[in-house]
């Protein structure tokens, strides 16, 4: 069935005709203006857009549904492709990392000696350089910053970041397994 054509003028000039359907979601983007003029087939006199009362026919749709059917209708097989395109892209890449895998496995295993090694050196770096760390100032406050916002909730009704990080700059050694706390 063949939507009603509403002819449509701005300033004088004709912007061509619409269906009646298409009206009010063009007013509604301020595509059209309700001070556009427009005539239904039939009708003799040039009405502004405010004027305008679609009459709803059932088997009418607006713009906004037939653009949504349509990128439906257009985008179902492309996305049916695309998952079945990367359904094979992840079992192609499975079966590669399968196959890696127990070759690079073996390998591993023969260097697993060389990694202990490497990771103990490692440790032991990190290990200097955080008893380094501890005894720079501004380590510790960020340290002990980050464990106050850390802290259940409620305890920060009792104590202020400010409190916490005084108390545990002055129980620095302690809490850092250094040993015992620093005179008041």
């Amino acid at each position: 069935m063949t939507q009603l054509q509403v002819g449509l003028l701005r300033d004088g000039q004709p912007l061509g005709a619409l269906p009646a359907g298409e009206i009010q979601a063009l007013l509604a983007t301020r595509f059209l203006r309700p001070t556009d003029e427009f005539r239904m087939t039939g009708q003799p006199a040039w009405k502004p857009l405010a004027q305008f009362q679609e009459q709803p026919l059932a088997s009418q749709t607006s713009l906004a549904e037939r653009i949504k059917g349509a990128v439906v209708k257009a985008t179902k097989p492309a996305g049916r492709f695309i998952g079945q395109v990367s359904t094979k892209t992840a079992e192609l890449r499975d079966a590669q990392h399968a196959a890696i895998s127990k070759t690079t496995q073996k390998v591993l295993d023969d260097y697993l000696p060389n990694l202990q090694k490497m990771t103990l050196t490692q440790l032991t770096r990190l290990q200097r350089a955080g008893h380094t760390a501890l005894r720079d100032e501004q380590f510790p406050r960020k340290l002990f910053g980050a464990i106050y916002d850390s802290l259940p909730r409620p305890v920060y009704r009792f104590v202020t970041e400010q409190q916490l990080l005084d108390f545990c700059l002055k129980h620095r050694r302690p809490l850092l397994g250094e040993g015992e706390a620093q005179p008041d």
